[in-house]
């Protein structure tokens, strides 16, 4: 077997709110290794997962958890389970499917991660990038992982909380909570030219000790204007066809109307 791995660092260790020693370099270069080889054998430590990609964090680092989307290339055998997702295509070198590799979507939260006034978006730390090809009698020729380390947050998603799997933290207030996001996303993701295009429940979390919001997984994110930034064309069957991403600002209007509900309905009860 081959193996080639290349792992590349943010800027965000050298920000003045970092307080993680487990988010230092070294310490995350070593976290990385150890998570690729314990995912060849076996799953471990997952706490969430998207279309595209799972999240799983590392319990001697418990301040530090990892993005994956992983890939593989089968050489003609019957391929096992997934263990992540896996995507048979590939697109640009910015891309798979539509979301952002990891050194791309770790530019964003590198950007944002040291605005915590008002909206709290995790650190990233390094991104890496690994291949290993198998020779002989095996299920698949050729894996690949893709990787974002980051902080992990202490925090809930509305969608945990919406569906009661966790408790709405007391710190919440809905009105702070929401006008802190909305002049969040006005000035200061969209005066950057940063649309996340994917704000669902899901991807917007509570702080447990302070109530702010938390933004993750950017993604799907992108620069550019708002009157372009949202529109997309794909191919459907030869043909071109036009699509649309959510605007950011309708996002939170659902949500906020989907929490007011849940605060009425948890009044009755």
């Amino acid at each position: 077997m081959s193996e080639e791995l290349l792992i590349g660092h943010f800027n965000a260790h050298e920000h003045e709110h970092n307080i993680h020693p487990e988010l230092l370099p070294e310490k995350v270069d070593e976290a990385v290794r150890s998570l690729i080889k314990n995912l060849l054998e076996t799953q471990r430590n997952k706490i969430g997962y998207g279309l595209s990609a799972e999240v799983h964090y590392p319990v001697e680092n418990p301040g530090l958890c990892f993005k994956i989307i992983s890939f593989r290339e089968a050489s003609g055998r019957h391929i096992p389970p997934p263990r992540v997702p896996i995507t048979t295509e590939k697109s640009p070198s910015d891309s798979r499917d539509g979301y952002l590799e990891p050194d791309k979507e770790g530019e964003f939260l590198d950007e944002l991660c040291d605005e915590r006034d008002l909206v709290i978006v995790p650190e990233p730390c390094c991104w890496a990038k690994y291949e290993a090809e198998f020779e002989g009698d095996t299920y698949f020729s050729k894996e690949s992982l893709m990787i974002l380390a980051m902080e992990r947050l202490n925090a809930v998603s509305i969608k945990e909380v919406l569906e009661g799997d966790k408790e709405l933290p007391e710190s919440f207030d809905i009105n702070k909570f929401f006008l802190a996001l909305r002049t969040y996303l006005y000035k200061i993701m969209h005066n950057k030219g940063i649309h996340h295009r994917d704000l669902h429940e899901g991807n917007i979390m509570i702080d447990i000790e302070s109530g702010k919001p938390c933004i993750i997984d950017f993604g799907k994110s992108s620069y550019g204007s708002s009157e372009d930034v949202y529109t997309f064309e794909f191919n459907d069957r030869g043909h071109v066809k036009q699509g649309e991403f959510t605007h950011d600002e309708d996002f939170v209007d659902e949500i906020e109307q989907k929490i007011i509900r849940f605060l009425a309905d948890s009044r009755k009860n």
